[in-house]
């Protein structure tokens, strides 16, 4: 029974220590992909607001 308890115990650290590199890895991967995001919303933004200022002809 102890020897289980133990291996429980082992498993559930290694998961954790999983999970932390997990959310080290999506929080570089959200810091680079961030600005491209961000730059992709202003350009589509900026080319909304220009066509509804437009008049149509």
């Amino acid at each position: 029974m102890k020897h289980s308890m133990v291996r429980v115990r082992e498993g559930v650290i290694r998961l954790h220590r999983v999970s932390e590199s997990l959310e080290g890895e999506n929080l570089q991967r959200y810091k680079r992909e961030q600005p491209v995001i961000d730059s992709e919303g202003q350009l589509f933004g900026k080319v909304a607001t220009e066509e509804v200022l437009e008049p149509c002809n």
